[in-house]
């Protein structure tokens, strides 16, 4: 039986973490699965990207593209590789919520009890019912709820966060401006957060993540 372990040890090979695995139903015909999330924690992951042949290529979406490739090539048998930008979209963030250890914050994109806002979901692997032996996840409770100030909420120099969520457009709009703080310094909203401050991404990685995000050539 394929270890989760083994799992583990092959995404760090690539910069990567094994977020979690969760028994779901896969999104595309409703058959039982489980699905391995894999993603990046603060930026161990910046410098296997920077070294990667995608990052200077010249040509566009390097993150998407690396990590397709290097996911796709080792990926264990049975695994099929689903990216958060395939189509129909797969739901990461409703998967992530079943692992005990994720909660949504003000900010409409999951916090993690530990690592705070500073991890992303990169991809996940679909393997067939049963394949691992997983424990009842244990719910962690939401560091956003004993967090009174949410300075998240009042950071924002467009005010793109609120009570209902992000305002994308309005984020994109602003990052794709002039020059602003964001940019050159990553999200502000962002890094109002207490949480997770030592997985804070170095500010090279925290750009090129927020502009891939904005689409903003690079």
């Amino acid at each position: 039986m394929l270890k989760i372990q083994s799992l583990g040890l092959i995404c760090q090979g690539l910069g990567l973490r094994l977020l979690g695995i969760v028994s779901t139903q896969d999104p595309l015909d409703g058959t039982e699965c489980q699905i391995a999330l894999i993603g990046n924690i603060g930026d161990d992951f910046w410098q296997f990207l920077t070294a990667a042949p995608e990052y200077s290529d010249g040509l566009p979406d390097r993150l998407d593209r690396y990590c397709r490739r290097t996911l796709t090539e080792s990926a264990p048998k049975n695994a099929r590789l689903i990216m958060p930008s395939d189509q129909p979209y797969a739901p990461f963030q409703s998967w992530a919520q079943g692992l005990g250890t994720m909660h949504p914050s003000p900010l409409g994109m999951l916090i993690h009890q530990d690592y705070g806002l500073w991890f992303a979901f990169r991809a996940a692997w679909r393997f067939p019912a049963n394949t691992f032996i997983l424990n009842q996840p244990q719910q962690s409770t939401s560091p956003c709820q004993t967090c009174a100030d949410k300075p998240c909420l009042n950071t924002c120099p467009v005010s793109a966060f609120s009570a209902t969520g992000l305002a994308a457009d309005t984020c994109r709009d602003y990052l794709t401006a002039a020059p602003n703080p964001c940019i050159a310094h990553q999200c502000q909203a962002r890094l109002a957060c207490p949480i997770g401050e030592k997985y804070r991404y170095q500010p090279e990685a925290g750009q090129f993540f927020l502009k891939s995000f904005a689409r903003i050539a690079q």
